[in-house]
Parts: C-alpha cells; structure tokens; sequence
C-alpha cells in the first residue's frame, strides 16, 4: 500500500509538472521577432546579426511542429521550445547527436561477460519505480556544452554513481579523465576504459539497474527528442543519430512504463535535464546491441583511482618526492628520470585543448621562483585542495628552475585531475639554453641528462585548456591561423620542438596590443594582435574571455581589450629585481572570477651563484 500511495504522488505530481510545461510553451503568433529575442536572451545565444532573420523562420517553424507535437502526443507527452529551438533538426542531430555512427562496428569484446539475469538478486520482483536519486546516487545534471562528448559526461556520471553505491560518497569527477583515458570519443572506447558488462534485454537491465545502480546506453533521436519538455516519450521513429545517456532509474505512470534517464544538455532540457521514455518496447533502440552497457564495479573499482588515492603507475615513494620538493631539495637524476618517464604517460594522453572544470586557480609565469611558487600555494592553497592551471614557463631566469618544474611536475603525476600544466614559450630546449635552464642543470647534476628528460617532457605538455567552455587559457595569444579551438584540437601536432613560426609558435609568443589587426612581434616570433581580433575569436568560439600570461605587468594581472583578454604573472619581483606584484586568478563553481595579489616571499641569504648571468631581453 505504501509504495501504491508513493507511485500515486509521483505519478499526480509529474501531471501537475506536465501542465505548467504545456502552460510555458511559446505560442505561435504576431511578433515571432519579439519572441525570438527573448528566447535568445533567455538561453544566452548569440548571433551574428546576418544570421537573424534566418534563424527566426526556423525558430518560427519550430514552434509550429511544436505544437503538432502537443496536439499528437497529448495527455503523455508535453513539447516546448528550449535551447535547440533556433536550430533546424538537421543542425540539431549534426551538432548533438553524431558522437558515433555505430556503435558495434568492429568491436572486439575480448573476456567481455554477457549480463544474466539470474545472477541478480532481484531485491523486489514488484518494485515498479526505482530511482536512484531519491538515495542520493547520482550526481547533479551537467551541460556537455559544445563538446561532442555526451557519451563521456553519461559514463562519467554512472563511475560516480557507482562509487556513491559502493563507498557511500559521491563524488564530482572529471569528464576530462574520460576524454584523455579513450584513444577517440566513442561509445565502445569509453566503455572499455571504464570495464563494463553487456545487456541484451530490456528486463535484464531493469534487473541490473535494481540490483547495482545506474547504467549507459546509447539511444537514437528524432523530432520529439529534440523538443521534449515533459511528460513519458512514446515515439516510435527514433532513428537518427546516436547519443549516450545515463539510465538512472524506471517507474510507471497511466499504464505506461518508463525509463528514467539522464541526459548532458544541462537542466534547461527535458524534466530539469531528464527524459522519462517508454520502457518494454526498444524505444529509440536502447538495446541495439552491444551501446546498452552497465558498469561491472567489482572489477571496475579494483582499478579505478578516486580523489587523493596514488595513482597506480605513480613512483612508490612519489609523497616523499614531493615532501622532499616542498623543502626545496632537488630529486637525483635517477629520480627525475623516472618522475619524467610517468609524467610523459600522462601529457600523451591529454588533448592540446585540456577541458578543465570549475573550481579552478589560474596562474601565469613562475620563472624558477621556487620560494615565490610556494607562497603562491600559500595564498591559493595546496595541491590537492585546490585545483591549478599553470599558464605556462616554469624555468628559467630564476635560481631554481629544477625545483620549481620537478615539483609541479612531481604534483601533475600524483594529482593528474587537480592540476593543468600547458606550454610557455620558455618549455623549449631552444630557450632554455640561453635563459638559465641548461645552466642551472649543469651546475647541480654535473650533465646536461636532467635538463634533456624535462625538455623532452615539455613537448608532452597541452598548449591551451578550455575553463567550462567559457574562459579560455594559455600562454601567448592568439594565431592568424587559427580561427577556432577545434582547428587546435585537431590539426596542431605538438609533440616537437616549439617552431619558429606558424600556429603553434604564436599560441605560445602571441601579445595584445592597443593597434587593431594582427601586427609583427617586437619578439622575433608570434604576432601582435588587436580588440578585433579578440572579439571576432570570443564570439566565434563562445568565450567570455581569454587569459594568457607572458608578459610581466606590475599589478600581477592587466586587462586588455575591453575585458575580453586578461594577463596573468605570478612571478613577483620578476627576476628579483623588478619589483611587481603577481597575481593569480580564482574562479569559483559559479565561474565568478577573483584576483588573488601577493608580494615576493623571504629569499635564504646564501643563494645559488649563477656562472652567468641571464640576458636581460625578457621573452
């Protein structure tokens, strides 16, 4: 009786949330421009203004299958405009449902175990609603944004679940972990880098979603997908496209039963970014073979890395290293050897375009600085308990460049998702050979080994990351050739020597400047380049800003170009000698941003004695 009068409320409080949907839904009528603008500021979309009109017919055309929807589909079912509405639906499946074409194809399951119902306990044989939010098992709904990698955010939130299930604590993971752990974004890739089972029934998943929690599949979409707003889907012509989604739970409501399923598209979508959709009858192909997947935890949990835990392939006594750093005692050559070895394995699998999540601090140049770089952690907070960008140029100028790049490389190989560490200017053999670097190595390890296992390191090293979508990070600046991220994720080979010239050369020696246009360095390498530019790059790309280091400025950070591009330098006192600020950048969960200033820390009065000293050009 208990769980009737539960399954009861559920089912009149999803029909009461069913009518305020249809009762929000945008009617079609006089001043479709009006209602366009407001549907554009209401989902924060831009457009260029050529685009406009156009766009309002398909957001007018929309509204009208919107409602055709409704009239087809009524009393279940409830359609209304969202944040896809100024896209037509072939824009729509392009941009959000094309992560695979299929999933099975040329796969190679190797000890793969096929699921068996019976051997699950079913708990509750009558238990017609299981949804594992109401125990606290799954993490909120979040926005995979542009990135093609619904599959990834839906994976990502079954680990999390599962660990929740399994160790009581529900974490807040990293997709980007996913990303750099698969050799490209797909459905069966990512499943094999989180150790799962198959399922071939729709019964057997309800059997495994009951008995050991949430669950990916992939499905495919149509019209109705793309408009949902509330309500059980029951379309029978899903067929397009391919997205992954997290299957977190089942009920049944008026007959119907229903999967209960999370989706990536952030909670303006759906039921605050959930989808109920008809359940016993294959709807949108959830059981194409082998997309509909659970996470076996017993063995996925025996290999998986959680929070402060030491990553398996870390050196044994990586703490100690690290221990040993913070007092400013350099590793021996077999030690960084081997650090440079592990962190290798771990760049290689990064992106040029590193996706990092907030909570975030970035922070610019630290140039050998040691003392300086621990009263950085001292204002920003150490690693692990807080997460770091690092902007780029580590070494050089600075008396203690092998202390400085040993332990944040040492801190990148213990805590691979709390810190990011992109490529300056200065990570380069060329450089370092003249401003301090090559020297410095010499000078404690008697070789030039140490100096060749950090530089060949560097060329590992992510040139730029995304901060949610919105912020944009690396060390120079902007490229002629370059006109979006993905051309870098796509078409930069960086694992070389910095060049001379070209895309990869100007993200790492770029300036702003007050001038328009792009200009020629004073530098001998990268460009110059103007508010146009920036604002044609911002918009193009979705940006709210771009931070960048390289320069020195004497407050620690320095805004450009109306506040569209920020310089960040975390080195006070920059070559000890001119007498600046640093500054470094937090930015909170709700991607509110803070200046963080701080003034040089106590040097020890018996310092290292360079051989030579450094030039004076500051690159």
């Amino acid at each position: 009786m208990a769980s009737l009068i539960m399954v009861t409320s559920q089912v009149a409080f999803v029909l009461l949330v069913c009518v305020f949907c249809y009762a929000g839904a945008v009617e079609v009528g006089s001043g479709i421009a009006a209602q366009f603008k407001q549907h554009l500021k209401k989902h924060n979309i831009r457009l260029p203004e050529h685009e406009f009109a156009w766009r309002t017919r398909i957001f007018a055309d929309n509204l009208r299958r919107i409602d055709e929807l409704n009239a087809e589909h009524r009393p279940h079912t409830t359609f209304a405009a969202n944040q896809f509405s100024h896209l037509s639906y072939e824009e729509f499946v392009a941009k959000y449902a094309s992560e695979f074409s299929s999933p099975s194809a040329n796969v190679s399951y190797g000890n793969v175990h096929v699921f068996d119902a019976n051997d699950a306990v079913k708990a509750s044989s009558n238990d017609v609603y299981v949804d594992w939010r109401t125990r606290g098992k799954v993490s909120k709904v979040k926005d995979q944004g542009k990135q093609p990698y619904g599959t990834v955010f839906a994976t990502t939130s079954v680990i999390e679940s599962i660990n929740a299930i399994k160790r009581g604590t529900l974490l807040d993971l990293s997709e980007q972990q996913v990303v750099d752990c698969v050799d490209s974004q797909t459905f069966t890739t990512e499943f094999n880098y989180a150790k799962l089972t198959g399922l071939n029934t729709e019964d057997c998943m309800e059997t495994a979603l009951r008995t050991y929690g949430p669950m990916v599949v992939a499905i495919h979409v149509n019209e109705a997908f793309m408009h949902y707003s509330c309500g059980i889907l029951t379309t029978s012509d899903c067929k397009d496209g391919w997205i992954g989604v997290a299957v977190i739970g089942f009920g049944r409501a008026n007959d119907q039963d229903y999967w209960i399923i999370q989706n990536s598209w952030g909670t303006g979508w759906g039921e605050g970014g959930y989808i109920r959709l008809r359940r016993k009858q294959n709807t949108c192909d959830i059981l194409h073979e082998p997309k509909t997947a659970y996470i076996n935890f017993l063995s996925a949990f025996s290999s998986m890395e959680f929070e402060d835990e030491v990553p398996q392939s870390a050196p044994k006594d990586l703490d100690a290293w690290i221990e040993q750093l913070y007092t400013c005692k350099p590793l021996t050559e077999g030690q960084v050897k081997v650090l440079c070895e592990k962190a290798k394995e771990i760049f290689k699998t990064e992106q040029n375009v590193a996706l990092v999540k907030s909570p975030v601090t970035i922070c610019g140049d630290v140039h050998g600085q040691f003392y300086d770089l621990l009263e950085l952690f001292q204002m920003g907070g150490k690693s692990p308990d807080t997460n770091y960008l690092f902007m780029g140029d580590y070494v050089d100028r600075g008396y203690y460049s092998v202390e400085t790049v040993s332990l944040l490389v040492a801190l990148k190989v213990r805590y691979p998702k709390r810190i990011t560490i992109l490529r300056g200017n200065h990570e380069s053999r060329q450089i370092t050979q003249v401003y301090g670097f090559y020297d410095e190595c010499l000078r404690k390890y008697g070789s030039a080994r140490v100096w060749s296992y950090f530089t060949d390191v560097f060329d590992y090293l992510p040139l730029t990351a995304l901060v949610e979508d919105k912020i944009f990070c690396l060390h120079g600046g902007l490229s002629p050739s370059i006109d979006t991220i993905d051309y870098i994720r796509s078409s930069i080979e960086r694992l070389q020597e910095v060049p001379h010239e070209g895309p990869m050369c100007d993200l790492l020696w770029s300036d702003p400047d007050d001038r328009g246009g792009w200009g020629i360095s004073p530098r001998g390498a990268g460009y110059t380049f103007g508010q146009d530019i920036t604002e044609t790059f911002n918009f193009a790309n979705g940006l709210d800003l771009i931070s960048r280091a390289h320069q020195m400025v004497m407050e620690g950070f320095n805004w450009a170009h109306s506040k569209k591009v920020v310089t960040v330098f975390s080195a006070p006192n920059y070559c000890y000698r001119c007498g600046n600020q640093a500054a470094i950048v937090e930015c909170n969960d709700n991607m509110s941003c803070n200046f963080v200033q701080f003034d040089p820390a106590p040097r020890p009065t018996n310092g290292p004695v360079t051989a030579r000293r450094t030039p004076d050009y500051f690159l």
